[in-house]
């Protein structure tokens, strides 16, 4: 080979090398778990990033919301400890082979945190590295966790919440109990809550909850509300909408799918 063809022979070597880095790069952002609105808001050793498969972290302010907001939805969620480095382990039982989207978020006033990760269908599990959870000394009270896939109801395409089996040093629990958080930003004078099975077309069908008012009281902004869900008879998607009173008045109202379905359905 002449001198001039292995200086064309390198250079589109060069070449193809740095276009495979430039897909490469761009793959990485299609599929990152980032929030990019929170990307840039990241602050400080700890703040909101990419962290191997998953986005974590604090930001430095207060992101546009809705007064009334869904924070968890859990079947258990076991306290952990901060100083053990031990990961936490999530599990969850889904209805079809879905991608799983998993979110966890501050519930306290001023925390400003979030972590975003992304899984494959299989395994029904993700182990979380609790390092910033201890580093921001953030503690299981402080935080709700979410987990979704997508999945049609109706001919629609919609997020359906999938309740999420969370602990550290023993198997997550397999419980009946379902806990579903609010987070209200403003003060509220009443919540309510109707549940219902789904028909075909994606509308209610059969009603186990009506309008049904939870009677707590005091509902101060900025305080999580949590809502105690029994697991139903049959494994499935079932219809939830959320209303409130607002206390400065008018409504607000919120209308989620969300699937019942313990592992016991699954073995």
């Amino acid at each position: 080979m002449s001198s001039l063809a292995r200086v064309r022979s390198a250079r589109y070597a060069a070449l193809a090398c740095f276009m495979w880095a430039i897909a490469s790069t761009s793959g990485a952002a299609q599929n990152s778990p980032c929030d990019k609105g929170l990307e840039g808001l990241g602050h400080g050793p700890n703040g909101y990033a990419l962290r191997g498969d998953r986005c974590e972290g604090i930001y430095i302010q207060q992101v546009g919301g809705t007064v009334l907001w869904v924070a968890s939805y859990t079947q258990s969620f076991e306290s952990y400890e901060l100083t053990s480095g031990a990961d936490l382990v999530i599990e969850w039982s889904t209805p079809a082979d879905a991608v799983m989207r998993l979110r966890a978020q501050g519930v306290k006033h001023d925390l400003y945190y979030r972590m975003d990760a992304v899984r494959s269908a299989a395994p029904r599990s993700y182990h979380w590295p609790s390092d910033v959870l201890a580093a921001q000394r953030i503690s299981r009270e402080d935080i709700g966790v979410l987990g979704w896939i997508r999945q049609p109801i109706g001919g629609v395409e919609r997020d359906v919440y999938v309740p999420l089996r969370i602990a550290q040093h023993s198997t997550p629990r397999d419980t009946a109990l379902y806990e579903l958080v609010l987070f209200p930003t403003v003060r509220l004078n009443e919540v309510y809550v109707t549940l219902a099975t789904v028909g075909a077309d994606g509308h209610p069908l059969q009603y186990m909850k009506k309008g049904q008012p939870l009677h707590y009281g005091y509902y101060p902004p900025e305080q999580p509300i949590p809502i105690e869900l029994r697991d139903q008879a049959e494994a499935g998607v079932y219809y939830l909408e959320i209303s409130a009173d607002l206390t400065n008045g008018g409504s607000v109202a919120l209308t989620h799918w969300i699937y019942y379905g313990r592992a016991r359905h699954e073995r």
